[in-house]
């Protein structure tokens, strides 16, 4: 197995001792975002391809270390809900269910807090008062509130990444159901 995703930090170690909040999309092309009073750090989810095809998987070792290095300092995590949708096969959805159930195992086993939320009770908060589709709403709550955010997937890529998007909006979510002011400054 190779490594697609490289070595990645989702929260510095020196930034400590701040309230961490983090939005989860846990597809295999979803992303993780944290955001905090003095910065907001995006990764993708980190897979590992396999040896065989072009198939990605999850690396759950590498998902656990994202989080543990910073554990004490997470207030909440808001970890989309899995749905089926429309078109969507049935083993991409069952990929999308098993990354749902071991996001929320590595949670509970880390003992950090968190939320399992529906996409559209996210987007009735976050994405208020936008227009257009929900993926195009979520991208817009993203750059226009958190305007430090990082929304590309790699260095070389030159497009937003929807996964990023919505995990800043879950980050955001997390946020505002922990201290209940959505109108707090975004970092």
């Amino acid at each position: 197995m190779t490594d697609l995703a490289g070595e990645q930090e989702l929260v510095r170690k020196e930034s400590s001792s701040f309230p961490i909040y983090i939005g989860i999309d846990p597809g295999l092309d979803g992303a993780i975002v944290a955001l905090c009073p003095t910065f907001v750090k995006s990764c993708v989810v980190p897979t590992l391809k396999q040896e065989k095809g072009s198939k990605r998987m999850y690396d759950v070792p590498e998902m656990v270390r994202l989080l543990k290095a910073n554990v004490k300092d997470i207030v909440l995590v808001a970890l989309e809900k899995g749905r089926a949708a429309p078109g969507q096969g049935v083993t991409s959805m069952f990929r999308f269910g098993y990354g749902c159930g071991l996001w929320e195992g590595i949670l509970a086993g880390l003992g950090i807090p968190y939320v399992i939320v529906h996409p559209n009770t996210w987007q009735k908060v976050v994405c208020v008062g936008l227009s257009g589709e929900a993926k195009s709403r979520a991208m817009q709550a993203a750059s226009s509130r958190l305007p430090k955010l990082n929304m590309r997937k790699s260095d070389r890529a030159s497009t937003p990444h929807q996964g990023i998007a919505d995990a800043a909006c879950l980050a955001l979510y997390s946020r505002h159901i922990s201290i209940g002011n959505e109108a707090q400054s975004d970092a």
